[in-house]
This record gives structure tokens, sequence and C-alpha cells, in this order.
């Protein structure tokens, strides 16, 4: 069987191709191509001639508000002897045109949410997902029927040959079989987002998903065949004449036959979004580049030589750039990536893990039905994750922030796309999050701070970005009495103002700047030696400040000396005790924690979450040990409680003997669970143990083990397990300032320089890496001469042109320190 050799390349539109389709041609005519984009246009793509392979521009369909997520061809009919081509979009349309003519024909309403899929049947029928959650099938342009029963966005849509039969695919990781309005079936095996859904024959079909993998299924349910190929998100299918060709982010379009990748065709893009197939056999494929490429078989339409060298040319230099880093697999440093003795230890159904062998990395997949580890393929190189969309709730957005409305309970996720509104997105946010629209305002600019250039703002509205949340201050005159301090949008905290103290001042309360929880009063931190203070706003610009260690010049700013341990404080009481309860409940009897110590558990947790429990009885403190025994898999709840424990009742739980076997084992719950929730509670539990002296002098008996630790952590985890292991390294930054101690200090700056060498692209993280680097070093010329010598000006360097103001502006007020 021939190989298939670029024909084509259709560029002239300004943003990703993320769809493509065949619009079948008519009395002798060739196939025509419909591109949609996120320039928010679909185009039209007609032949040049009857027999060579290039296209060229016809039309482009206007009316879209948004970016064109789906196009789909209806079929001809006596009315529209051309056919009619549908576009699905992000303003929650569905459109319909002529393919004679710019504007649409019919405007379908009914989605509340973007419309991603689209597939055309029999009749003139027309069936669409959404992520709204929901699939809906339109007769003569009007909604007949509404397919309700997935929790996630329905990322596609088709439809059966034969028998009135729907398949719809989903970011709940499940397939539904329909028939009549009714769900027939549900198939689960994918274990992540199913991104793709193609019709084989009248008794078969073919998906993809965010899993890497693809799989064939009859309509009787039966997966009768998973395939395994690519390296990274699938994220489209389309059937052949011989069997079936899928693209997805590794960069490639493979082509399928009996069950076996016959061919790779690697593309010069990250994101190869979409491949159709044409009538004639060639097939086509839309990529991040903004061009759609056609791929042949036949020799005749096969590009000219140089066309082909170009080609070849601009793969290999992309290939080159990603792999111009040979330590790194993206943001993962190889040094992290276990070898084989990994595979040694069975997995979870689903389970992926990275393996560095010999010759590169290989990602491999728990194969639960044969009991081994399956491998997938070999990991691209350096993939540039700025340049991806991110999903969330399995819908696309160019930015995924992350918002910590509480400590302690897990942070609320925010979308944005670029040259959406601003402030319908915040709207939108506040609302399906249940927070008070007062906090309108906040939340736009903390979107219009965080997205930069890509974000649209009303004329005239640009305010203030409070520089340690990023979040906006809460203007004057909003609040009662008009104050002039900044009201944290989501705490209710005052804006932190550094040196302030709210003693008889008269000035609103504090929020913490780190993490927008308990207020934050520099130097009150229980338990915590004296510490030097940074000046107050409004004083010289340098000024001597007494400590233990002697005295300190501290040049005044509002990022750092920090002076008190960054603790996560609040927790989420009815949900902790639920999955506790639940945990607990699904554990056999003889290793259950009884009813009785639940009981005393429930009534601690209850009263640590409203801050009214200062101590513990020795029994409440042997309850809450009790929940370190629980399985791993079981553990986070549990440990979610001890946190608690921890930050308000020291006395009791970091005390001996209890407490260095505690710190031992979070240390082991980190190491070994490096990523789950379990890693991400132990991480918070070690910065709260910081906060008391007790803690603080179990976290300096580990000193060493704990800054390994953070520096492993820092480079491998994301999110806010990241935030979480930074913040630790800031705390213990916090402790080493005011013992003078230059080894210790001087390990820190080591482990911080590692961390930030490896480019951070988390600018929270960032900011909380950089303030534990001028707490160590601000005043103090013994660290200042530890920094330069390792080259840390050089490395701090690369921040200067951090997207965010607030780790610019820090990482300038480092640099002035280092000599």
């Amino acid at each position: 069987m021939s190989l298939f050799k670029l024909s084509c390349q259709l560029q002239d539109h300004q943003g990703d191709v993320r769809t493509v389709c065949c619009l079948p041609g008519v009395s002798g005519q060739r196939d025509r191509i419909v591109t949609g984009s996120r320039d928010k246009t679909a185009k039209l793509w007609s032949a040049t001639d009857a027999t060579t392979g290039g296209y060229r521009l016809e039309r482009t369909f206007t009316g879209h508000a948004n970016y064109v997520a789906v196009v789909c061809a209806i079929p001809a009919s006596d009315e529209h002897v051309e056919g009619l081509i549908a576009t699905g979009c992000h303003d929650h349309k569905i459109r319909v045109y002529d393919p004679r003519h710019n504007e649409p024909i019919h405007e379908l309403s009914g989605h509340t949410a973007a419309v991603c899929s689209l597939a055309a049947g029999q009749f003139g029928t027309l069936l669409s997902g959404s992520w709204d959650s929901t699939a809906r099938v339109w007769s003569t342009f009007q909604s007949v029927m509404e397919l309700k029963g997935h929790s996630a966005a329905v990322w596609s849509v088709a439809m059966m040959p034969s028998g009135g039969r729907q398949i719809t695919a989903s970011a709940d990781c499940s397939i539904k079989i329909w028939h009549q309005g009714r769900c027939e079936r549900t198939l689960t095996q994918h274990s992540d987002c199913v991104r793709s859904v193609a019709v084989l024959s009248a008794t078969e079909f073919v998906s993809s998903s965010n899993d890497g993998t693809c799989r064939r299924w009859l309509l009787s349910g039966d997966c009768v065949q998973i395939l395994h190929g690519h390296t990274a998100f699938v994220y489209s299918v389309t059937c052949l004449a011989d069997g079936f060709a899928s693209s997805g982010e590794d960069k490639s379009v493979r082509v399928w036959r009996g069950g076996e990748v016959a061919q790779t065709i690697v593309l010069p893009a990250v994101s190869v979004w979409c491949v159709s197939a044409l009538t004639n056999g060639d097939i086509v494929a839309g990529t991040s580049d903004g061009t759609a490429r056609v791929f042949t078989q036949s020799e005749e339409r096969v590009a000219v030589a140089e066309e082909l060298q170009l080609f070849d040319e601009h793969v290999l230099a992309v290939e080159r750039a990603a792999q111009s880093d040979q330590s790194r697999i993206g943001d993962l440093d190889l040094k992290d990536v276990q070898g084989p003795s990994c595979l040694g230890m069975p997995g979870r159904a689903g389970e992926s893990r990275l393996v560095r062998e010999a010759d590169g990395v290989y990602a491999y997949q728990w194969d639960d039905s044969a009991s081994q580890w399956v491998k997938i393929g070999a990991v691209q190189n350096a993939v540039d994750n700025k340049t991806r969309g991110q999903v969330l709730d399995g819908k696309e957005y160019d930015f995924v922030f992350t918002v910590d409305v509480q400590d302690g309970v897990p942070p609320l996720k925010l979308g944005y796309n670029r040259g959406e509104d601003v402030w319908m997105v915040a709207k939108a946010f506040l609302e399906k999050n249940f927070l008070d629209m007062s906090y309108l305002e906040q939340v736009a600019e903390f979107i219009t701070t965080n997205a930069g250039a890509a974000a649209t703002v009303p004329q005239g509205s640009q305010q203030y970005a409070d520089p340690f949340t990023g979040g906006g201050r809460y203007m004057p005159g909003s609040a009662a009495g008009g104050a002039a301090g900044g009201v944290d949008p989501f705490t209710g905290g005052g804006r932190y103002v550094p040196g302030s103290s709210t003693s008889g001042s008269g000035q609103p309360g504090q929020a913490d700047p780190f993490t927008g929880g308990a207020r934050y009063v520099p130097g009150t931190s229980e338990g915590v030696p004296p510490q030097p203070q940074a000046p107050a706003a409004g004083t010289p610009a340098s000024q001597a400040a007494s400590s233990g260690a002697g005295t300190l010049t501290v040049t005044s700013n509002e990022y750092f000396p920090k002076t008190s341990p960054v603790t996560f404080d609040t927790a989420n009481p009815d949900g902790l005790l639920k999955k506790l309860t639940e945990f607990n409940g699904s554990l056999p009897l003889t290793v259950q924690i009884s009813e009785g110590a639940m009981a005393v558990i429930s009534d601690v947790v209850r009263r640590l979450s409203a801050n009214t429990c200062q101590s513990l009885t020795a029994e409440e403190a042997t309850c809450l040990r009790q929940l370190q025994e629980l399985p791993r898999p079981q553990l986070f709840p549990g440990l979610d409680a001890i946190r608690l424990a921890v930050r308000h009742c020291p006395e009791e739980m970091c005390t001996a003997p209890h407490g260095s076997l505690f710190v031992k084992f979070l240390i082991d719950v980190i190491s070994s669970d490096m990523g789950s929730p379990n890693c991400l509670v132990a991480l918070r539990t070690l910065c709260n143990m910081c906060s008391s002296r007790q803690g603080a002098e179990l976290i300096q008996d580990v000193f060493d083990e704990v800054m390994l630790l953070c520096e492993r952590a820092c480079v491998v985890l994301t999110d806010n397990k990241q935030v979480a292991a930074c913040t630790l390294l800031l705390n213990c930054a916090v402790l080493t300032r005011p013992l003078g101690d230059l080894d210790r200090t001087s390990t820190a700056l080591s482990s911080l320089n590692t961390i930030l060498t490896h480019q951070v692209a988390d600018d929270n993280v960032v900011f909380r890496l950089l303030v534990a680097v001028g707490t160590l070093v601000c005043g103090v010329p013994e660290a200042q001469g530890v920094a330069a010598s390792l080259s840390m000006n050089e490395t701090i360097s690369f921040y200067l042109k951090s997207a965010s103001p607030k780790a610019n502006d820090c990482a300038r007020l480092v640099l002035d320190l280092i000599p």
C-alpha cells in the first residue's frame, strides 16, 4: 500500500485550524474542503483543476462572534444541489451556509455553551454536541430532541448509517449510544476525555481520547481493540476505505490498518487538531500553525519536489527546536524520570508512567485486564506548554487560572480565552461558584493582570492589581466607611499593606498576601522567635532593624524580607467529613476507624474549622493520629484534618514522641505519592508546622531533607501542588533568616537557584521563590555573597521578562541586592 505524501497546503487563516471537513463534489466536480478556525471564520476551498492536487480559497463564511469549533457538510438535496455547510461556534450558535454565499441562511439557537461537534444524517437531520453537556437533534433547522446524560462537554457526535442510533463522546470519559432519545448503553473504558468518534461501518465505530489511545467498538458496546501509538492526546479520528486515521498533540497524523500504525505523518506544528478524509482517498489535517494540509496516495496529486523538500525541512526545523534541550521532557527534568524498575509494581486501571530507557523516554499505561504495563510509545521532547490550549471541565481555554478562595479548600479554576470580555467572564465565574457579585471588579482585574495583552477590557477600566495575589484592590468608597485599605475579594480581609499594624490604628484587617486567607500581621506568628520587620510604608529607603543576629540594613519594599510563615488555615468541614466518612465506610471492618472515634474527629474538625479549638484532649489527639493509619488511597481527607490540628493545636500534635515521627511520615507521603492529593495536603501540613515553635523545631531537625524534597517537588509538580511546595521553601527561608546560620542559608539558596534555573512558568510560584531569595539575602552581606557565587543574578535575570508585574518587580529588587 502506497504512503501518504504532501499534496498541498491551505494557508489563509489567522488562527489555529481547529476543524476540517469534506464537501463532496457534484456533477463530476472534485471535493471541496471546508476549514474552521479560531480566527472566527470558516473557509471554503475548491480544487484548482480536475486532476492535480491544488486548492484555492473560494469563499470566507462570516457572521461568527467567536471561535469556529466545528464544520460539517450537509448532503445535497433537491433544494440545495451543492449541499450545505453547518458551523458550530463558541458563541453557542449553529450557522448554516449555502456554499455560494458568505452569510448564513439559518442560525440555530438552543445550546447554552460552545457548540463543538456536528454530524449530518439522513433526511436533513443534524446532530450537535456542546460544552453545555448535551446533544441535540435538529430537523428542518429546528431542535426536535435533546439528549441529556453526560456530566461534561460533549466533544464529538456521530450518526450511525442505519437504525437511527446516535453516538456521543464526552469529557466525562464516557461514550453513549442513543436510540429514539434514550441512552441504550454507556461505555466507560476510556480513562480521560473522549475527543472524537467516527463511524467505520453499520455496526462499528472508533473513538479517540486524551488517554492517548484509540478504541474500536461494536454497537453492542463491546470494545474489540485498544490501539496504542500516539504519545499524547488524540484529538480526532476519521474513517478511511481500509482503516482510519487519527491526529493528536504529538505533532502527527497516524494511519491505521489492521489494528496497527501503517504510517506516521509528522507535521511542523505542536497540535494536529483535526483530520478528515476526502472521497478521493486523500486526507486533510488542520494544525495549530493556522494551516490545513492535504496528503494523498495518488502520485498525480503529490506536491512538486521543491515543495516536498521545503515541507520536510520545516518538519526537521521544528523537531530540532523541540530537541534543543536534551535534558528535559517538556517541563520535566530527565533526572526525575524513573527507570524501568518502576514497572515492577502494578498500577491502577488507565494509569500512565514515564520511564527512562537507554534510548529515550517512553510512556507506559497499565492494562488492568492483562495485569501488565503496555508501552504506548516514545515521548516527544520539549513541547511548549505556553502555546497550547488548556482543558477545564472538558472545555478548552487559552488560559486556566487558579483561584485560591480559601486555604485548605481545593482552589477554583477560571478559564479565559483571548478576545473574551473580562467582565462577562468574571460575572460567569462568580455565578458558577456562588460568589458575591460585589467581587466582579476584583475578578475582572485579576483576569486582566494575568492574561496581559490577551485580555479584552473595556476602555478606561484598568485598575490596581495587588502585588501578592494578582487580584484587584477593593476601590475606595466601595466599603462601609470608605476605608482606604483594599478588601480581599474572596476572604473579606484587607489588602496587605507592608509594615502596617492593626493594633490601635483603626486600619482595616490585613489578608495574608500569599494565600488571601487568615489575617497577616508581621512578626506576630505564634511561637516564632522575634524577627526583623520590613519598614512600614513611607519610611526611608534604608533603615536599621534590630534582630537577635545583630543590626540589619533592610531596603524598603513591599515584598521582602518576609517575617511570618505562610499558612493554610481554613477548610470545608462538611466536604472533608463527608469524604472521610465515605472512605472509612469503604474499608474492611478490621481497619475502619470506630464510630466513637469518628464522632470525636467530627467534633474536633468543626471546632478547628471555626477557629474555636485552641487545645486538644489526650483522647482527641489520639483519635486524630488514627487518621495517619488510613490506607494511602483513602488518606487525604484524614490528613487534611490533621493539617488543621497542626496549625491550631501544635502543642498536642508537634511534640515528642509523636512529632518527629509525624514529620518523617509526611516526608514519606510526599516522596512516594508525589503529584497525588496526599502530596498536596502533606506539603500544606508542613507549611502549617512552620508557624509554631514546636513545629519549626521539627522542620529544622530535618532541614536538609526538606530542602531536597522542596527542590524536587518544585520542579516535578504543577498547579496548586507546586505552589504548596514553593510555599514550604519560602517558610524555611523565613525560619532560617533570624538564625544567622550561613550554612543553612547557603543550602536554601542553592535549592532556590536550582529550581529557578528550570525557568519556572507559573508566575505565582516564581514570585514566592523570589520572595524566599529576597528574605534570605536582604541586609545580609554574607548571604548576598553566596548568591553571587551561585550566579543567581544570571538565573534571576530571566524573570525580568516575566508576564507578571509582581514577579518582574520582585526579580528586579532581588537583583539589586546581589553583587
